[in-house]
This record gives structure tokens, sequence and C-alpha cells, in this order.
């Protein structure tokens, strides 16, 4: 985030926090204003702008009075460590934001875990549920981008980009939320677009370790376009991690509605690694860790695992071994199954087997 975005959230902030003494009225007891033991209400205050790209989220108090932020939140729906949870991405200490008023909170490098200040952790291209809570952990405003899934925070939408390539905000404009000019701290602008809610539909659905193979599913009711994707390898070599691309298309390739492609990973040798820990994936082109990976306009996409990271992926021998194949059942949104025999480019139907989770302590 540019300094000059920060800077101005702050002089924006103090405006909207402003609470002179002689100014409050035994009114401000009532909203909490004044510290007493009332529990602020938030009803008045909302949601109004959020941007990812230059780390802000800004809230609106459309009532006529001020209003103390004291214990309410900023919270977001994601998975951490496979288990979902709800992150706190903001907490309010002393903030009042005034009458029809915006208050703009920001990131701040060092002060991410500092009470009054945003935490980064939101990201403008994932399916996202961010909240408003108040103090007694009540729901107050809602963001909601996509659908739930397979988490919330865990799958990029077919649209990463805002229009144009442009780091517009999520903006309420109209009572509808929709992409529109960055206005931190001020009057949202005029809506520039629809906020794109599909996430992408292809995911990763069987792995046969025996012929070097690996179906995707594409989970909608329309055609899919996958030129340009890549599966990606990643592992130690030479003690170091490297992303071997095994896989690519680089003409139209489409995957009918519900339908199957199978890749032919012929570069790689997957019984190698059937002992091991790994990860595949469908996700960027970077090479921060190990894994296989399914990429494009590097973005992660999809993932399947076994054990953790560890030493580095590729590195650990697991004592249970995979015979054959592994597959989600059901197609697309279920557990990974461990099958003798899988069913490349058909559907997997309800086999029978031990699932990836209950090896190996993963």
């Amino acid at each position: 985030m540019t300094k000059s975005v920060l800077d101005f959230c702050k002089s924006v902030t103090l405006v909207g926090m402003v609470c002179f003494a002689a100014a409050c009225s035994s009114d401000d007891s009532k909203t909490g204003i004044d510290g007493g033991n009332q529990l602020p209400d938030i009803s008045a205050v909302s949601l109004n702008e959020i941007n990812g790209f230059k780390d802000y989220i800004e809230l609106y108090n459309s009532s006529d009075t001020k209003v103390s932020l004291r214990g309410a939140k900023i919270r977001r729906f994601r998975v951490n460590d496979g288990v979902e949870d709800k992150q706190t991405l903001w907490v309010g200490t002393d903030e009042v934001i005034g009458p029809k008023s915006y208050l703009c909170l920001a990131y701040e490098a060092g002060k991410e875990n500092v009470s009054g200040f945003l935490k980064r952790d939101f990201s403008a291209r994932k399916n996202t549920y961010i909240f408003l809570q108040d103090a007694t952990g009540l729901e107050k405003s809602v963001f909601v981008r996509g659908q739930k899934g397979v988490g919330w925070n865990q799958v990029h939408m077919q649209k990463c980009e805002s229009p144009e390539g442009v780091a517009y905000s999520f903006s309420k404009v109209g009572g509808e939320w929709v992409y529109a000019v960055s206005t931190p701290g001020t009057a949202n602008g005029a809506k520039v677009g629809d906020i794109d809610q599909k996430m992408l539909p292809i995911v990763i659905n069987e792995i046969d370790f025996e012929n070097n193979k690996v179906e995707l599913f594409n989970n909608s009711s329309e055609k899919f376009n996958i030129v340009g994707f890549e599966l990606r390898w990643s592992r130690i070599k030479d003690m170091n991690e490297d992303n071997k691309t095994v896989w690519t298309t680089l003409v139209e390739t489409n995957i009918d509605p519900y339908g199957y492609y199978v890749a032919d990973l012929s570069e790689i040798d997957l019984k190698d690694y059937v002992q091991k820990n790994f990860r595949l994936c469908l996700r960027d082109g970077s090479t921060s860790d190990g894994h296989v990976d399914f990429t494009k306009a590097k973005y992660v996409y999809d993932e399947v695992k076994r054990g953790s990271k560890s030493t580095g992926w590729t590195t650990v021998t697991l004592s249970s071994a995979i015979a054959g194949s592994i597959v989600r059942v059901p197609d697309g949104t279920g557990e990974w199954l461990m099958v003798s025999t899988g069913s490349m480019g058909h559907t997997n139907g309800t086999p029978s087997g031990k699932t990836i989770s209950d090896i190996d302590g993963y």
C-alpha cells in the first residue's frame, strides 16, 4: 500500500474519531462513548469499502449521532491448518465514528498485531467472507464474494483482477457491493463494474500413481477452457526446492460441463513419490514450497496433500504406501480416498477406501 493512502486514512480517521468531553452528552452513555458499562450499539455502522490491493477497510456511520466502536471487531472466515476459524482483522478500542461519517482502517507495516490496527490478511482475489461484529459477537455487516466451496479464502475467483486491471475497491453503492474507484475515507464513487462471483470450477479429482495420470473435473454447468494452465511438480532437488512443469496445454482445450480431462504426466514417475509426503495444487507459478500444482496467471486454485512439508515436500518417507490411486468422492468436492483401481475419465462413484486423513497423522 502506498504511503499516501495510509496517511490519508489516518487523517480521515482522526476526523471521524473526534469527541471532545464538552460535546459528549448524557445520551452518549447509550452508545458507549463515555466509556460506561453500556455496550455500544453499532447498528448504524457498516462495512462500506474494502480494498485488498491497497490494504484498507472503510466503515460508514449512517446515523445522526456519534457511535463508539469499543469492542467491535472486523473478522473473516478462513481455513487455518485445515480447520475453519474466524480470524480477527481489527478490534475497536477508543475509536468513535461521527454522524454520517467514514472511518478508514489501514494496514501499517509492523503494527498488524497492535490493538486498533488492521491486519493485512484479506484477499481481493479469493472467495471471501468478511464481517463487522459488535461487542456481543453479533454480525452487523457482511461482505461476501463467491461461495464457501472447500473453505473461505481458499479458492481464487475466475476473474481475479478488477476491471481493466485497475485496483478498484469493493464498494457499497446504492446498497449493492460493486467495483468502484478507491475513495478511502470519503463517499464512494460511481459503479464501474459488477464484482465477479464465479469461482474457478476446475479441480483436481484423481491421481493415478501407477500410470502417471491426473484427472481434472469441471464442477460447473458450463464448459471451461483450460488453455494455458499447467500442472507442476515441486520437490527438493540438489538441496533446493524445484518447481517442474510436467504438463500444460497451449491450445484451446474445453472440459464439458461436469466433465473430465485426463492429463498424462509422462515427464515424471509418480511411483517414485507414492510413499512420500507430497502436495498437489492448483496454484500460482511461484516456488515458495514444493507441490504438484495446476496453474494459470500465477494463482492457486486447488490442492491435495499428504503429510506435511516438514523438511521439504517429497523428502519424507511415510509408513503407509498408497496402492493404486487417490480419488475425490463425490467428484469435485468430497474427501480424498485411496483405492486400488481408479476411474480416470469417469465418475468416482462411491468407492470404498481409507481417506488420506486416516493415515500418517494427516
